[in-house]
């Protein structure tokens, strides 16, 4: 199925079907898609996994303590809970028991014996979160590198 979407919102704006003229239109609404692309501006038409692709895109990811991590996942019962071994060891991922804006909740990782918080939706697969942890302590790691500096190891 094709979704009507704009890039990095956590909600699908409707489904998208074809009608017999081959025009594009929002199959709740009813409405072609250049009018939703009037109300919703950047609004497009692609694959369910596009449209995750899209979300996950949008997810802002922070290391945290263990103690944090453990905390999150007692405080109330998560709506979602995942684990499974990866190459590196185990990984576990958890969405926290209570949505902030719809569909956008916090999401906790572990991978191996490091943690992380996540702001993304509350749907995204496990192993898009495993991912996108895994993209961010890249990205980290470049970062802290591209600081350091040959002086200070003199």
């Amino acid at each position: 199925m094709n979704l009507i979407f704009v890039p990095g919102s956590p909600c699908a704006i409707d489904a998208a079907e074809l009608n017999e003229h081959g025009q594009c239109l929002g199959l709740h609404s009813g409405l072609p898609l250049r009018d939703l692309q009037a109300r919703h501006p950047g609004a497009q038409v692609g694959s369910e996994d596009d449209f995750i692709a899209s979300l996950a895109a949008s997810v802002t990811v922070e290391p945290i303590s263990e103690p944090a991590f453990r905390h999150a996942r007692e405080v109330m019962p998560p709506l979602s809970w995942h684990s499974s071994h990866q190459e590196d060891g185990e990984a576990e991922t958890f969405v926290f028991g209570e949505l902030e804006d719809g569909t956008m909740a916090t999401i906790y990782a572990r991978l191996g014996g490091r943690y992380w918080r996540l702001q993304g939706v509350a749907t995204l697969p496990h192993q898009t979160i495993v991912s996108q942890v895994r993209a961010a302590q890249v990205g980290m790691l470049r970062a802290y590198q591209g600081r350091t500096s040959p002086a200070l190891y003199r």
